[in-house]
């Protein structure tokens, strides 16, 4: 897991490097994403459009954990871990930015 940096007084600050960004498509089918190949083990998801994602394996569904559209969330992930992804009922076609932190 990454260190948290140091300000200029040795204090740790809650912030993490951006580092490769997958951009992958949001359809009415479950998208499978990763493992990331940076090895990041916390990603910032964004997405276009309101979705929903699932983590460790798996096809994302009506019922996974829903991502609204326009809000960057935060996750921890598991070694080798993927996302799963699908855009929500009634909702248009979008994409999922998944960026690694360091």
């Amino acid at each position: 897991m990454t260190t948290l940096a140091k300000d200029s007084n040795g204090s740790a600050v809650q912030a993490l490097h951006p580092g490769a960004t997958t951009v992958g498509a949001v359809t009415g089918t479950s998208a499978t994403f990763g493992p990331l190949a940076s090895g990041a083990r916390v990603v910032r998801l964004y997405a276009t459009v309101n979705c929903r994602v699932l983590f460790g394996g798996g096809t994302a569904t009506q019922n996974s954990m829903p991502l609204l559209a326009g809000t960057p969330e935060y996750f921890s992930l598991l070694p080798g871990e993927t996302i799963a992804a699908i855009k929500e009922t009634g909702a248009a076609d979008g994409q999922l930015f998944i960026t690694g932190m360091e």
